[in-house]
């Protein structure tokens, strides 16, 4: 199975698209990456608002974001990386994409995986890639899902199983610089998160690639 790569037609300056991956595995990386201008509006509009609000954490230099070292996500709150600060010695994703800069990694234990995950470029030039790679933070570790920041991606939870995710936010050698400012959000409702508390579980979701 291919990995989806970024498509060829992309526009980078779209203010609110977001890119799923196509190819082969499109309609399988469609569950983890919202492909429509209207779910990016609205992932857009949530992470304003929540600026506006004042929910913000300090990332970047303020938080680690390595394989050995994750970043940490509360939910409805948004975290400024700087991918420049980030792990170097991931030089694959999902085992086919190549890396070409530092990448923000940030560790996900989904009790009950529901609501998505924004990622938002700081930088007009910078458009790296999102992966969700399964159980470990390593380049050939099984893909969940991901999806293409251009400027604005996100990745829906609700199509993965349970368990510890790393999401690894870099350039893959489309992007014209190779690391830059991103913003992190993981939107969930009082309603998605009881039901993680609950101790209800999801089983039974393919990656979209996995060795």
């Amino acid at each position: 199975m291919d990995m989806p790569s970024k498509p060829s037609n992309a526009q980078p300056n779209a203010p609110t698209r977001t890119h799923a991956a196509p190819s082969a595995c499109r309609s399988a990386a469609r569950a983890g990456a919202h492909g429509s201008a209207t779910g990016s509006n609205f992932a857009l509009a949530r992470l304003v608002a929540a600026l506006a609000a004042g929910v913000l954490a300090p990332g970047g230099h303020a938080l680690a974001q390595t394989c050995a070292a994750p970043a940490l996500l509360s939910a409805n709150t948004v975290y400024m990386f700087d991918t420049c600060q980030g792990e170097t010695q991931l030089l694959l994703a999902c085992g086919l994409v190549p890396l070409a800069g530092p990448a923000t990694v940030v560790k996900l234990d989904l009790t009950y995986p529901a609501g998505e995950i924004s990622i938002q470029s700081g930088n007009a030039a910078y458009a790296p890639a999102a992966f969700l790679l399964r159980a470990d933070c390593n380049g050939y570790a099984p893909c969940s899902a991901a999806a293409w920041v251009d400027p604005v991606g996100s990745i829906d939870l609700s199509s993965v199983e349970s368990g510890r995710y790393y999401l690894v936010i870099a350039a893959d050698g489309t992007s014209p610089v190779a690391c830059g400012p991103v913003m992190v959000t993981a939107f969930l409702t009082p309603e998605q998160e009881a039901l993680g508390l609950d101790g209800i579980f999801r089983s039974g979701t393919a990656p979209i690639w996995q060795p």
